[in-house]
């Protein structure tokens, strides 16, 4: 099936032959600022750190030099997951990027990214289930060894 964008601006797009309407993100006035912000950076750093679009789609993980083009271009939304992996790669905090979203604490080199991937996973997880991960880091923590773990998940009560 083939979009086309319509003339009113990013966000709708109709296919030609059904008319069916794609139900994509619209932009905000906020996704627009943020993508000028990230382009200016983007333009003033990419000498000194050596960027391609290659380059950041490796750094970005499963994503192509075409999405990072996108991003940069203003064709797609900037989530906080994207503006975090810009921040990382433009060695900036995410604010400068985006100040409109609160990202907690900024992030520095010394974190790993997949800490912070797995970070954000976990914060999207329902609250019974942070709970009961949280419970059972506290649990293992706690050990000595797994066996000492598994003891000690037998005896606590479920939430």
């Amino acid at each position: 099936m083939f979009f086309a964008r319509r003339r009113s601006g990013l966000g709708l797009f109709r296919c030609y032959s059904c008319g069916m309407a794609d139900a994509r993100r619209t932009f905000t006035d906020a996704d627009r600022a943020a993508q000028l912000r990230l382009r200016a950076l983007w333009n003033a750093k990419k000498k000194a750190l050596k960027l391609t679009h290659e380059r950041a789609a490796e750094e970005f993980g499963g994503v192509t030099p075409g999405l990072i083009s996108n991003y940069l271009n203003g064709r797609a939304a900037l989530g906080k997951m994207a503006v975090i992996k810009f921040a990382r790669i433009l060695k900036v905090p995410p604010e400068d990027i985006r100040s409109d979203v609160s990202f907690g604490r900024q992030l520095h080199e010394d974190v790993p990214q997949d800490v912070i991937e797995i970070a954000w996973k976990i914060a999207s997880l329902p609250e019974r289930v942070r709970k009961d991960l949280a419970r059972t880091v506290d649990l293992l923590l706690q050990a000595s060894n797994y066996e000492a773990f598994l003891e000690n998940a037998e005896k606590a009560k479920p939430l």
